[in-house]
């Protein structure tokens, strides 16, 4: 009969489209679809030589239909209950996801707050720093103070000993003026 060998060819081509698509994508639905689309050619071109209705190669023709009809709802049925678990396995990582997420919020937030405090310790320690500093110039301005005015009355007074027109009587005197600046 030609009109069963002519859905033969058109099955032929869809069941070449489909083993193409499944080369290409490896989906589990695509091969199930590509299976029941070969039972379904293999059933038609049964169809296509038997001479006699209700002979055996007949039957067989339409079991095989019936089991072609039957492969999708299984390949389906197979592809949902894969598509399921795939679903409760990526939300199972998202939810790892989400909870490394949340932990590396909370371990940022310990650094950040750990990072505050360190910075409070070092502006303090910086201040006391530059207070520590401030009094060491203040006492070494003093200290230089202190110093310089004796020393100024000394080295006066030398001059005044080394002079050659100054009286002999008067150099006791600057000598104990010398070693009284000393003293203070």
């Amino acid at each position: 009969r030609p009109i069963d060998f002519g859905i033969f060819v058109i099955q032929s081509f869809a069941l070449g489209f489909f083993v193409r698509e499944f080369t290409r994508t490896r989906d589990t639905l695509t091969w199930w679809i590509t299976l029941s689309i070969a039972v379904f050619a293999c059933s038609q071109l049964a169809t296509s030589m038997t001479a006699e209705r209700y002979g055996g190669l007949y039957i067989l023709a339409h079991s095989l239909k019936v089991i072609g009809s039957i492969i999708p709802l299984i390949g389906f049925s197979m592809y949902q209950i894969a598509m399921l678990q795939a679903h409760e396995w990526s939300e199972m990582v998202l939810n790892a996801y989400v909870e490394d997420a949340a932990n590396s919020k909370d371990e940022a937030f310990r650094r950040m707050v750990e990072l505050e405090r360190r910075s409070v310790e070092l502006e303090m320690a910086r201040e006391s720093a530059h207070a520590a500093n401030q009094a060491k110039s203040d006492f070494l301005a003093n200290m230089s103070h202190e110093i310089r005015t004796p020393m100024t009355a000394i080295l006066g007074y030398t001059d005044l000993l080394l002079d050659p027109n100054e009286p002999k009587e008067k150099h006791t005197q600057y000598i104990n003026t010398i070693r009284d600046n000393g003293k203070s």
